[in-house]
């Protein structure tokens, strides 16, 4: 991490631009679009962000008994509440059971009801076998990003990561908190390795 010390260059602005070296050490900021600006990096030095109860969606195919099988990412095991083909399941309320072995189109033990396996998966069963259907799972999603040039990392939302208000983001570890909670200023540009930081930057509002 860069240990300068926050300084304008005496004579040099572009504007409402302030050419600045990097803050001294590593924050987290929002702009007026949420999107989130970490600063203080090394170039280059990649940072891990989690978004607590994340959606995420896909497919599953039902196996020949008619059972779908819905796993967490990365082994971990799901929690609250989930979707299968557009029916909510509360999975705290599911009991635990083994996923028995299915030959011929049927259990080798009776499966009436939709049940958690040992290591965190859901079985939802009584779906027409070999069908594909629609999955969405609440889970704390993460995503790699890297700083640039000028040692900070810019964060936009996409498709499966929202930033509204409201939405909750941890950065390296930390707890996650509210993107409303984060300090509002305006975004800095990197150009050939140099950052201009907006004067609000500067001026520690």
């Amino acid at each position: 991490m860069q240990k300068t010390l926050k300084r304008a260059i005496a004579g040099v602005s572009f504007g409402a631009l302030i050419l600045s070296a990097l803050p001294a050490f590593a924050a987290p900021y929002r702009d007026s679009e949420n999107n989130i600006f970490i600063t203080g990096l090394s170039a280059q030095q990649e940072v891990l962000l989690t978004y607590p109860g994340t959606p995420r969606t896909g497919s599953a195919r039902a196996n020949a008994c008619g059972a779908v099988t819905v796993r967490g990412t990365n082994g971990v095991p799901l929690s609250g509440t989930i979707k299968v083909d557009g029916t909510s399941i509360d999975t705290t309320t599911l009991s635990q059971q083994l996923l028995p072995p299915c030959s011929n189109g049927s259990f080798s033990e009776p499966r009436p009801n939709n049940f958690r396996t040992y290591d965190g998966s859901v079985i939802v069963v009584g779906k027409t076998p070999n069908n594909y259907y629609a999955i969405e799972t609440q889970e704390d999603g993460t995503r790699k990003v890297r700083a640039n040039a000028c040692g900070f990392a810019l964060i936009k939302p996409n498709a499966r990561f929202n930033h509204l208000p409201t939405t909750q983001v941890g950065i390296n570890g930390a707890a996650p908190a509210e993107i409303s909670t984060l300090t509002q200023k305006g975004a800095p540009i990197c150009r050939n390795g140099i950052v201009y930081y907006p004067a609000d930057w500067l001026s520690g509002s």
